[in-house]
This record gives structure tokens, C-alpha cells and sequence, in this order.
């Protein structure tokens, strides 16, 4: 009798910690501040749990709690300085919480069925949106609160971590994942979002590679199911494409002959004139802020300026005419890289802490992979994920993309954790 309600008490809080998980994950793309309701849910079902003595630790969760409060760092010594505000820190804070929930999780384990199950219910939400977006006509605009960009490079993400579950034994469930995948590419390239399809592209690849190691110990994948994954990718994004004039294709076209042109212009000693619709574009305006950024870094290399008065400066370099006279409209915004945006913000440090909060839940997922291949793999992926589409955007620093990864990696690392050092 006392066995089994033990075990109809652990059975509940296993249940409860899978509603928590999976109400975040349907939240996320429901509504603009969807993942304010699943925090505040989730993080309730964790100080309950810690009344009733069910929380754990690990040496891995230290680690990532490591991770979130270096990322802080930068952005209080600049407060500190008075070169930045309060924001940054309200942002890159919210992460710290979800340790408590980690510490729920790596006791109560969730399903991970319905997990998984969970995170493609809200790419479907998603695809919804974006159907609805383009029934509109608002392809590069706000759709139901949402700018497109962050909300994109979310999806990726949570796309990144459900891929393996294409390779699940289920057959039910591997056409779920592969509806679901499908819709995902057509939500991409619907959106335009150049950065995004570029880390999915990567993402995938990364994938494929597996299906070469054939080692019975990690998680690999078929071959069939890679043929499959890339067939669905390609047919997904052409009948899109032609149901919006190649919006996507057009754009990363052109991006193409900008980033040309911008390569061509550097490496010519006669400084041949470059038309201005393509230097006054989205790869030109991002070639120039990098330029600043590193112009900003030279100059204060270890701690950098802070935002307030990096965009002070980003200014008077226009004015020196050390970046482009048309960035005088475009000095004051982020610099459109996580990595660039770390240096010219808060300098070598803050690119220190920022390659930090990649590396070191990589670290912990490959060194505890055994314990859970299958998460430890989508959680690669995920990382995978922000570090190709931050080359080129903000996916640590815009709000979104940053609560998507920073909850992603909790789940991923507190599965693939043990409860032997709690």
C-alpha cells in the first residue's frame, strides 16, 4: 500500500511537470506574451514542489547557472558605469528563474512524448499565423503581435528540437513530426526570413550527417529518413515559393549580390562606386554596423561603451565618416549579430559571455549525452540553431528567441541529467 501511493504521488508530480512543460510550449506562439503565462505557471508547479521537498540538483545545472548569470555581467558593470539602462539586464535575467524550474524537471520528469507532442501543437499555431499573415498581404510586418523576424528564428528553434523525434519507431507520430516539419518550412518561407531558413538549412545538414555514424550507443538516424526530411524541405519551399512570387528566393538573391558587391568594394584598391540601392540594404546596413562594432571594440575592447553611449558613438562615426553617411537613420539600433552586438556593446567580455551561454549547455548535453540521446541531440540542434541564425540577427538579446532558448535548454538539460548528485 505505502509503495503504491508512492507511486501514485510520483506518477501526479510526472503529470504535473509535463502540463507545466507542455502549457509553456502551446503558450510560446499563442499569443505575444504567451511565454509570460507559461513562466508564471511553470514556476508556480516549481515552488510547489519545493514545499513538498521535490526539487533536485546537479553539478550540470551549476553549470548552467553559470551560463545565465555571466551573460548578466556585461550588462551590470555597464549599468555600474551608467552607459546602459535596465532593460538589458530585465532581459538576460530571465533565465535565472527557470534553475528553479530545472530543479523541478530533473526531479519530476515529464513525459517526453508529450513534450515533443507539445512543441508541435505550437509550430501548428504558428503555421496558422503565418497563413493568416500572408492571407493579409503582411509579409515583413507584426502579425498578431509578433515581429516576424524573433518569431521566426523561434520557430527554427523549436523545430531544431522536435527534428529527431522524425526518426521515432511510432509511425503516427513520425507523420506528425513530418506534417509538422512541413508547415515549418512553409511558415519560414512565407515569413522572408533569410537568417532563419539559413540556420534551418543547418540545422539539417547537421541532421544528415548523423545518418552516417552508425554506432549503436549515440543517436543516429536512417538514411531513408534523411531523404525523406530534405524531399519535404525542398517541396515545402518551392510550391511556397511560388504561391508568393519567390519572395524568399528574391531576397536571398539579392542579398547575395550585396554581399558581392560589399567584398568587392573592400578588397579593391580603386573603390569602385557600388549602386545605393545596394549599399542602403539589409546586408549592406548590417555590413556597416559590423564595421562600427568593430571600430567601437578597438576602441574599448575589454567592457565596450554600453549601449547608450555605444549609440552615441555609432553616430559621430558617421559623422567622422568612418561608416556610411546613410547609417546616420540606423546608428541607434542593435548591430544585428549576437556576436557583433556582444562587442560593440559590452566588448570582449561580453562576446566571452555570449559564446559562454552556447557553449557551456553544449558541454553539459555532450558529456551526459548516454544518459538521453535523443534529447541530448535536439538540444545540439537547438544550439545549433542561435549560433548560425545570430551571425546575422539578435537571437539571444531580442526577447522571444532568448526565453525560447533559454527554456529549450532547460528542458533539454535537465532530461538528460540523473538525480545521483541531488
Amino acid at each position: 500500500m505505502i509503495l503504491n501511493a508512492q507511486a501514485n504521488k510520483n506518477t501526479s508530480w510526472e503529470i504535473a511537470a509535463t502540463l507545466a512543460v507542455s502549457l509553456f510550449a502551446v503558450c510560446l506562439f499563442l499569443f505575444e506574451k504567451g511565454y509570460i503565462v507559461g513562466t508564471i505557471a511553470l514556476m508556480l508547479c516549481s515552488l510547489v514542489a519545493a514545499y513538498h521537498k521535490r526539487l533536485a540538483w546537479h553539478s550540470g545545472l551549476t553549470l548552467l547557472g553559470i551560463a545565465f548569470i555571466l551573460v548578466l555581467a556585461p550588462h551590470i558593470i555597464n549599468l555600474i558605469q551608467g552607459t546602459s539602462d535596465l532593460d538589458d539586464i530585465k532581459k538576460t535575467a530571465r533565465g535565472i528563474p527557470l534553475l528553479l524550474a530545472a530543479a523541478f524537471l530533473l526531479y519530476n520528469k515529464p513525459k517526453q512524448a508529450i513534450v515533443y507532442l507539445a512543441f508541435t501543437a505550437a509550430l501548428i499555431i504558428c503555421f496558422i499565423f503565418s497563413l493568416k499573415m500572408n492571407i493579409n498581404g503582411h509579409l515583413r510586418a507584426y502579425t498578431d503581435g509578433f515581429n516576424i523576424n524573433p518569431l521566426m528564428m523561434s520557430v527554427t528553434a523549436v523545430l531544431a528540437f522536435i527534428l529527431p523525434k522524425t526518426n521515432s519507431q511510432n509511425k503516427y507520430l513520425r507523420l506528425v513530426v513530418y506534417s509538422v516539419f512541413t508547415l515549418t518550412v512553409s511558415s519560414v518561407v512565407m515569413s522572408q526570413s533569410k537568417g532563419p531558413f539559413l540556420a534551418l538549412l543547418s540545422v539539417l545538414t547537421v541532421f544528415s550527417c548523423c545518418a552516417l555514424l552508425r554506432h549503436n550507443k549515440v543517436f543516429t538516424t536512417t538514411k531513408l529518413n534523411v531523404v525523406v526530411l530534405w524531399l519535404l524541405l525542398i517541396a515545402s519551399a518551392v510550391v511556397t515559393s511560388s504561391q508568393i512570387n519567390d519572395g524568399l528566393i528574391s531576397r536571398i538573391s539579392l542579398a547575395s549580390k550585396e554581399i558581392a558587391a560589399e567584398v568587392a568594394e573592400a578588397n579593391s584598391s580603386t573603390q569602385p562606386a557600388i549602386p545605393l540601392e545596394l549599399k542602403e540594404s539589409s546586408e549592406g546596413i548590417r555590413i556597416e554596423l559590423w564595421r562600427g562594432a568593430s571600430i567601437l571594440t578597438s576602441e574599448k575592447p575589454w567592457f565596450g561603451y554600453g549601449k547608450n553611449m555605444a549609440n552615441q558613438r555609432m553616430h559621430e562615426l558617421v559623422d567622422e565618416g568612418k561608416i556610411a553617411s546613410y547609417m546616420s537613420k540606423y546608428a541607434s539600433i542593435h548591430f544585428h549579430s549576437i556576436y557583433f552586438n556582444a562587442l560593440g556593446y559590452n566588448g570582449v567580455f561580453g562576446l566571452i559571455t555570449i559564446l559562454l551561454l552556447l557553449i557551456i549547455p553544449a558541454y553539459i548535453l555532450v558529456k551526459n549525452r548516454m544518459n538521453n540521446p535523443l534529447v541530448a541531440f535536439s538540444g545540439i540542434l537547438v544550439i545549433i540553431n542561435y549560433a548560425v541564425v545570430g551571425a546575422a540577427d539578435v537571437a539571444l538579446t531580442s526577447t522571444l528567441p532568448y526565453i525560447t532558448y533559454i527554456f529549450l535548454m532547460t528542458i533539454c538539460v535537465s532530461l538528460v541529467l540523473t538525480k545521483k548528485e541531488a
